[in-house]
């Protein structure tokens, strides 16, 4: 969107707006404005004042009457997200005039509610929706469950009756908003599950388009349902590590080999001996295995390599699900302390104290070093192997040295 001058911002108004990655061209310097427009198409802008900082969208309702929406003060809300809200608002008003060209309805009193015979409910959509989603999940992982439990909770109430093509952004929105407000997460989950389910529906001919598309996540702000997992301070490792030992219960070999490893605790219990590369001392896990569906190369500490060598073969399985979480409470740490998963919490936290890189510290976890840009993923490839192998050995050294 083109910026173009109206009133006064100061220079260090216009610095600050440019470093929040918004464009602001040569001539609204040279004007100092003190409000700076972004017009977009449909006569949608977005406005930034000077004395307030408020970020507000102007634009042209389905009726024809001129609405301004307020969406917060800057730098509080950012710009680039103000022009994303004027964006999704513009497609929300486009795809409303959109059904009413077609239908001739000027509200949507007049469209049809209830599906005919020859159009399925949003029920019915979504069931098949579901079907042909399952074939792309991976076999054994909650996600077909808390998919199905999302949308039978939440959206079903309101819509399953509902002729699919009878949907519209608002009667989404309707839905996503007071979900939003209390939890973004799941809010933002739910989301992408009708949107999935409107996908198959434009896919197999009952719509034109996906009325998802127009909500932005921006806009469903609320409480985070996520909480870090309590993790051991790495002080308190290498004692914890013997204790486990010594409690000499079953599963204490296995969270020692997740203390060392860094792993989650699935992929142990799933770890197999033909993952194992003796000869260089690394375990080869396959993406189908991996959090991430990527496959990761782990090194293996002089440590993790003794518990591996006297681990009696039963199968292909190295260690399968044990009981580490009770294996972890009898060595003494209790729940309010840390749990098992937050144990990669206390490796992370050790490399940081030791200065270890950062790239190097998320790829010792599995994580993407590009903050999920898949762009990014795609050319940065160096999965750091050999220096992740150096700081495993000094991490398995730290743990097993009195």
């Amino acid at each position: 969107m083109a910026a173009r001058k109206m009133e006064v911002w100061s220079d260090a108004a216009i610095d600050a707006l440019e470093h929040d990655g918004s464009v602001v061209s040569a001539g609204v310097r040279r004007g100092k404005p003190k409000i700076i427009q972004y017009t977009g198409p449909d006569g949608c802008t977005v406005i930034l004042t000077g004395h307030s900082k408020r970020l507000a969208v102007r634009y042209t309702d389905v009726d024809g009457t001129q609405k301004m929406q307020a969406l917060g003060i800057w730098p509080r809300i950012r710009a680039d997200a103000a022009l994303e809200a004027c964006r999704t608002i513009i497609g929300k008003v486009a795809s409303e005039k959109l059904h009413k060209r077609l239908t001739g309805n000027k509200s949507d009193k007049g469209r049809v509610r209830v599906a005919s015979d020859d159009m399925p409910t949003f029920e019915k959509v979504a069931k098949a929706a579901f079907k042909k989603l399952q074939k792309g999940w991976k076999p054994g992982s909650r996600t077909p469950s808390e998919w199905w439990r999302r949308v039978s909770t939440f959206a079903f109430p309101s819509l399953r009756a509902m002729s699919i093509n009878a949907i519209s952004t608002r009667d989404i929105s309707t839905i996503l908003e007071p979900i939003g407000e209390k939890n973004a997460n799941t809010a933002g989950k739910l989301k992408g599950d009708i949107s999935q389910i409107f996908a198959y529906a434009v896919s197999a001919g009952y719509v034109t388009n996906n009325p998802v598309v127009a909500i932005s996540s921006r806009m469903l702000i609320g409480k985070q349902e996520t909480e870090n997992h309590k993790s051991l301070p790495f002080e308190r490792a290498p004692e914890v590590y013997a204790r486990i030992g010594e409690v000499n219960a079953k599963g204490a070999d296995c969270l020692q080999f997740i203390m060392l490893t860094g792993l989650r605790s699935s992929e142990v219990f799933k770890l197999q001996w033909s993952d194992i590369d003796w000869q260089s001392a690394t375990l080869l896990l396959p993406a189908a295995r991996m959090k991430e569906e990527k496959a990761h190369d782990v090194p293996l500490s002089d440590a993790a390599l003794a518990i591996l060598q006297h681990r009696p073969r039963q199968g292909d399985l190295v260690f399968g699900k044990e009981r580490v979480r009770d294996c972890m409470r009898r060595s003494g740490v209790q729940a309010n302390e840390s749990d098992v998963h937050g144990l990669r919490a206390t490796f992370s936290t050790w490399q940081q104290a030791q200065g270890v890189p950062f790239g190097v510290r998320e790829a010792s976890l599995a994580h993407s070093a590009s903050g999920g840009d898949q762009v990014a993923d795609a050319y940065g490839r160096y999965g750091y192997l050999e220096e992740r192998r150096i700081v495993i050995q000094q991490w398995g050294r730290y743990l097993t040295t009195p």
